[in-house]
Parts: structure tokens; C-alpha cells; sequence
């Protein structure tokens, strides 16, 4: 069966690898973990020290966060066109195509030849 290691348990247990006042195979009785799992969460560890001090880790987040909110904005931009489309398909063909703006510039023209 997997073992599934919170992370609080896994900071306790690098923080003991690190210090190196017992040896891994001592470390790997103690806490009842393999010692390549020891070896692993200590490299994890020393390689994420770096992020944890910089600010581009904030920078990265902001990011996200923005792209997310952008995201959010189409899907109601088009949750609200959508809509639109419905109301509009229960009307004749002939005032569907008075809703055409023929001149405007993301239509093809050939587009408008077939309605």
C-alpha cells in the first residue's frame, strides 16, 4: 500500500536529514520512511530553498491570478453572447440576417453571401 506524507511531516523530517545528527538509515527507522524517499524530499527541498526567498514566486501568482480573472471575463463575454444567439434564433430569417453588420472586419464576406 502507498503512503501518503503530509507536508508538515515531510518539513520535520528534512529538517532532521539536514541537520545530519543521525545517519539516514537511523532517520529511515525512526520515521518509519524508505531512505531513498529521505534522499529525495532532501533535494526537493534544498532546490525549492531558492523560490522561497525571491519574489518571483509572488510574480508567478499574480500572473496566475490575472490570467484566471481574464479567463472569467471571456467565459461571461460569451456566456452573454450566447444568450443573445438564443433569444435571436427564434426570430425569421430575414430579421436574423438585419442583425448582420456587413461591414464589419472579422466577418468574411463570403460568410455573408451564404446568409
Amino acid at each position: 500500500m502507498r503512503e501518503n506524507y503530509t507536508g508538515k511531516f515531510k518539513a520535520k523530517v528534512v529538517v532532521d536529514v539536514i541537520r545530519e545528527n543521525e545517519t539516514l538509515a537511523e532517520l529511515s527507522s525512526k520515521y518509519q520512511v524508505h531512505r531513498t524517499m529521505l534522499d529525495k524530499w532532501k533535494k526537493e527541498a534544498i532546490d525549492g530553498l531558492p523560490a522561497l526567498f525571491s519574489s518571483a514566486k509572488k510574480k508567478n501568482q499574480n500572473d496566475t491570478q490575472n490570467l484566471i480573472n481574464e479567463l472569467y471575463r471571456k467565459i461571461g463575454q460569451l456566456e452573454v453572447e450566447n444568450d443573445w444567439l438564443k433569444k435571436r434564433l427564434m426570430q425569421s430569417i430575414p430579421d436574423r440576417r438585419g442583425l448582420i453588420d456587413k461591414q464589419h472586419p472579422s466577418i468574411l464576406n463570403r460568410r455573408n453571401l451564404r446568409v
